[in-house]
């Protein structure tokens, strides 16, 4: 019985499927349909040769202007001339004071906060934390002076992480005094 039926649909496929427009119906939607003509080829790679060139033009500019030495007489070593007149040395030499004084303002900072119950001000946590992690990086960066002796970049680094340090006590002192009236 089963063979009786599929021979049926075979032998007559075309007049069952009834979702396939038949080829009438192609014809005349084809020949509705404006079709645009098709692109240059040489337009559209000469667009793709154009924008690959003003990239490598640029990328080329940048390469260039990276590489180029600093020379004596530019507007930055005027600049650094006119701050420390004795140069990076003079930087480094005050150093010393300079780490005197951030410690200094933490230290009258850190004082402050102690003042207020942790208990009470529950966002301290996190603060605190953060300021915990940052004296981590000090002692890292402290250790790697002794191991290398100071120099700008870790000068820099130190003058940093202090300056974040002084900012986080600013911050969760400002929070502090707003959440107390």
């Amino acid at each position: 019985m089963w063979n009786k039926i599929e021979s049926y649909i075979n032998t007559h496929r075309e007049e069952l499927d009834i979702e396939v427009p038949g080829a009438h119906v192609w014809e005349g939607i084809e020949n509705q349909l404006d079709v645009p003509a098709p692109k240059s080829l040489w337009k559209s790679s000469f667009q793709y040769w154009k924008t690959a060139a003003v990239i490598l033009l640029g990328v080329g500019l940048a390469a260039f202007w990276l590489k180029q030495d600093v020379h004596p007489g530019t507007q930055s070593d005027i600049i650094e001339t006119q701050i420390f007149p004795h140069g990076i040395d003079a930087k480094l030499a005050q150093w010393p004071q300079q780490e005197v004084e951030y410690e200094s303002n933490i230290q009258e900072l850190l004082k402050e906060v102690r003042t207020y119950n942790p208990d009470k001000y529950i966002f301290m946590g996190p603060y605190m934390e953060d300021v915990a992690r940052l004296d981590r990086a000090l002692e890292e960066l402290q250790d790697a002076v002794k191991e290398h002796s100071l120099d700008e970049r870790l000068m820099n680094s130190l003058s940093s992480t202090y300056q974040k340090k002084i900012d986080l006590l600013n911050e969760l002192l400002k929070e502090l005094k707003e959440s107390n009236p």
